[in-house]
C-alpha cells in the first residue's frame, strides 16, 4: 500500500506554494495585461490584365478570428485591382458585432506570394479605414492558415512552409541557383 504523500517529498519552491495554498503550477501575473503587435505578413499580389501582369505589394494581417480573406475598399481601388460582383450580397461583421461595410464585391482570382509562396486568393471588399495608423490593408483568415498550416514562430515573427500541401502545390518543385564569384559578392 502507497503511503500519501507529504509535503516532505516535494522540492523547496513547490512546497512554500503548497504550504500557503497556491496552485504548483499557476503563474502569479502583476499588473496589466500586455498587448503585443499583431502578426503582419509582406505579400505580393499579382494578376493578368489582358495581356498585362499587374502586381502591388500588400501588408496584410494573420488574424485567425477572420471568417474570410478580406482587402480593404481603397486598396482596390487605388490598384484597380479587378472584381466579380456577387449574385447575393453577404452581410459581413466585425469582432464587436457591428456591420462593416462591403460584401457586394469580391476580386478575380490574384495570385498571393510571400516569398517564394505563391496560392491563388479571392479576397472580399470590405469598407476598411483608410487610418494613418493602420499599415495593413486587409486580412489572411483561418481557413487559410488551416489550408497551408506553416510553422509560425511568433516570437521571430518568421513562417516556414512544411505542409504536404504547400510542397505539392504552392512552392517551387526546384530552385535556381545563381553562382557568383567573390568580387561580385563584394561589390
Amino acid at each position: 500500500m502507497k503511503r500519501p504523500f507529504e509535503l516532505t517529498d516535494f522540492p523547496d519552491m513547490l512546497r512554500e506554494d503548497l504550504e500557503v495554498g497556491r496552485h504548483p503550477k499557476r503563474q502569479r501575473l502583476e499588473g496589466p495585461p500586455v498587448h503585443t503587435r499583431s502578426f503582419l505578413v509582406q505579400t505580393t499580389l499579382e494578376w493578368k490584365e489582358g495581356n498585362e501582369t499587374r502586381k502591388v505589394n500588400a501588408l496584410l494581417m494573420l488574424d485567425s478570428g477572420a471568417s474570410g480573406a478580406v482587402l480593404a475598399q481603397h486598396f482596390i481601388d487605388k490598384h484597380k485591382i479587378p472584381l466579380v460582383k456577387r449574385v447575393q450580397p453577404t452581410q459581413i461583421y466585425a469582432a464587436n458585432g457591428k456591420k462593416i461595410a462591403g460584401g457586394t464585391h469580391y476580386t478575380t482570382p490574384v495570385d498571393m506570394w510571400i516569398g517564394k509562396h505563391v496560392n491563388k486568393m479571392n479576397f472580399d471588399v470590405l469598407g476598411l479605414p483608410d487610418e494613418g495608423l493602420r499599415k495593413h490593408v486587409g486580412y489572411m483568415p483561418m481557413s487559410w492558415l488551416t489550408k497551408h498550416n506553416p510553422d509560425i514562430d511568433w516570437t521571430l515573427g518568421t513562417i516556414k512552409w512544411r505542409s504536404t500541401y504547400c510542397r505539392k502545390h504552392c512552392l517551387p518543385s526546384t530552385i535556381k541557383i545563381e553562382w557568383m564569384t567573390e568580387e561580385q559578392m563584394l561589390r
